[in-house]
């Protein structure tokens, strides 16, 4: 077996310029210290799974599920709940003021026609308190009787508690004037994976995935216990902003290294973890019915937060990381704690023969590139040019339809968000468990274009389903939701398989970052049609994205069953190969 750790690979029509890169190969920039991709695929495979890749697995597993969680706990903390204003601390009584003008024509002894979601004249509430309403929102303690700290025009507020005895809008009085402010708890933690989505995966390169991960596990705790006793509205909101950093860029880079440490022929079965996600927001759905003020279900999260920080501090560096960075007897000392963990002996040939090589392995001055020119490289290859362009494509598709068809099935289930969560827990766990399945005797490409084009064909039919028959369309909406979940943890995959180790960070964080754009294009999208057209637009809306989706898979390659990419020049040979154009070194 020829085994090559320290390389320069450039393609033989370059060999008139080293330098340049008119193949989309530059020398040192993707290439330079690395393991081949074949090479160390066949090392994975020799040391097996077992006990070394256990804590990433864990690791994995509770990141899921963290991330779920903050993902979608707004129904729960931070509903749209009935209220009903009152110039008195004491709303359920006449205001024995007659010169305040209240605005509802509820009866006191109708209580379900009691909130009518409505404010009162400011100028009438105004001559009443004069100079004394606030609009802070850095205290919560509205049962002052001398001081009301209500909106404006809502001094005092009664909220609906059938279901929720306290959320997020009845703790900050966020109706009326600060009405505006609601969407923010759930705006801020997308606005936070939008800044991790920009500089994690630099920072996940740079410094390693293992360091990434063991800073955000660290950052978690503390940040679920402060957001669940905090009395400041800005404050939580900062806090949210720091989860939606912190879960997203642990995610990729936990994903990331599960698919560098994993031998080729698991990488699907890793994707188990991922029911974790549905798991989790089954658990959140029936804690939700238990727990119905929103510190408590905050609370609760601590528990995978906690859990979180010893497999993250047990997990190993990634073999292939460490020798992209010259550093190849730690690497060495790594794959030799993995054979010893999965009880294979290290002596043998395949083992052997690497983990001497790894020895020898150093920084070289091919290595040390600048990040910035590394992306100008990665620009400049045509076949990476193409992953670029189109894996946004998918992942802003899936998520718009993940959310659009999620948006669909909640105006079945409004009335009972518990509800609503645990359908949306058991469709993206079954969705789960059908991507561990399919992934594995499935092409990547076969799966996710197939899946886009069954959906827009559900889509399709629920237009031609009449009204009255709502269970038909709820069902409808829910298998098109559970085949976007299985295309969802399918793309996750595809795009990590598709980078190469230097850039396999950057580019998910990269990917990552479409996928909350097509997040935020359907939230706006959704509310907009509905309200303006009617339901049916945003079917149609979601047809046409999936059929789409399912033309931006072609020009990409398979991965399944393929080795990963370590360099550009690995990028330009899968590519020769799907093409079935002869490439030589």
């Amino acid at each position: 077996m020829h085994v090559n750790f320290v390389y320069v690979c450039v393609c033989a029509k370059s060999n008139k310029n080293k330098n340049s890169n008119e193949n989309g190969v530059g020398v040192g920039v993707g290439v330079g210290v690395g393991l081949e991709g074949e090479v160390a695929d066949r090392v994975l495979s020799a040391v097996g799974l077992g006990r070394w890749q256990f804590p990433h697995l864990a690791t994995l597993i509770l990141v899921q599920a963290l991330r779920s969680l903050h993902l979608s706990c707004s129904p729960l903390m931070n509903p749209i709940v009935d209220f009903r204003c009152s110039p008195s601390s004491l709303p359920l009584t006449p205001s024995p003021l007659p010169t305040v003008n209240v605005i509802t024509t509820n009866s006191i002894n109708n209580k379900s026609g009691m909130y009518d979601n409505k404010c009162l004249d400011e100028k009438d509430v105004h001559n009443l308190w004069g100079n004394t309403t606030t609009t802070t929102l850095l205290s919560n303690n509205n049962n002052n009787n001398t001081v009301p700290l209500g909106p404006p025009s809502c001094p005092y507020v009664d909220y609906n508690d059938d279901i929720f005895q306290a959320t997020v809008t009845s703790q900050w009085d966020l109706v009326c004037e600060r009405e505006h402010l609601q969407p923010l708890f759930q705006l801020t933690f997308t606005l936070g994976s939008v800044f991790s989505s920009i500089l994690g995966g630099d920072l996940s390169d740079r410094f390693g995935r293992k360091t990434v991960l063991c800073v955000s596990a660290l950052v978690m705790l503390p940040t679920t216990l402060a957001s669940t006793f905090t009395t400041s509205f800005p404050l939580l909101l900062f806090l949210r902003f720091l989860f939606g950093a912190t879960t997203s860029i642990s995610y990729v880079a936990v994903y990331t290294l599960i698919v560098e440490v994993f031998p080729p022929q698991y990488r699907a079965v890793a994707q188990g973890s991922s029911l974790s996600f549905g798991a989790a927001i089954i658990a959140m759905g029936g804690v939700g019915y238990l727990l119905t003020a929103w510190r408590p279900l905050m609370l609760s999260f601590c528990v995978p937060a906690v859990l979180l920080i010893p497999p993250a501090f047990m997990m190993s560096w990634s073999p292939r990381w460490l020798v992209r960075r010259g550093r190849g007897r730690e690497a060495a000392e790594v794959l030799r704690k993995a054979a010893k963990l999965n009880k294979v002996n290290p002596s043998q040939p395949v083992l052997q023969s690497v983990l001497t090589k790894l020895g020898e392995v150093t920084e070289t001055k091919h290595e040390v590139v600048s990040q910035s020119g590394e992306v100008m490289e990665c620009l400049r290859n045509p076949a990476m040019r193409t992953i670029l362009l189109f894996t946004p494509c998918i992942g802003f598709s899936l998520q718009a339809l993940w959310l659009g068809t999620a948006f669909s099935a909640n105006s079945f289930t409004s009335t009972n968000p518990q509800l609503y969560i645990l359908c949306i827990g058991v469709s993206q766990t079954i969705g789960s468990g059908l991507a561990i399945a399919l992934n594995r005797s499935v092409n990547r490409r076969v799966l996710l274009g197939g899946g886009f084009m069954l959906v827009a064909f559900l889509l399709i039919i629920i237009l031609t389903v009449s009204q009255g028959l709502w269970g038909v369309r709820w069902c409808l909406v829910m298998a098109s939701h559970l085949i976007v979940a299985t295309c969802y943890e399918t793309s996750v995959l595809y795009t990590m398989e598709l980078m190469p180790t230097f850039f396999r960070s950057r580019g998910g964080c990269y990917v990552h970052f479409f996928y909350l754009v097509g997040e935020g294009f359907m939230t706006l999208l959704a509310h907009v049609l509905t309200k303006q057209v009617g339901w049916w637009s945003v079917n149609v809306t979601l047809c046409v994205l999936a059929v789409l989706g399912s033309l931006t898979v072609i020009p990409l390659p398979e991965t399944r069953n393929k080795p990963l990419p370590e360099t550009l020049h690995d990028i330009t040979k899968r590519s020769a190969r799907e093409k079935k154009i002869p490439v030589e070194c």
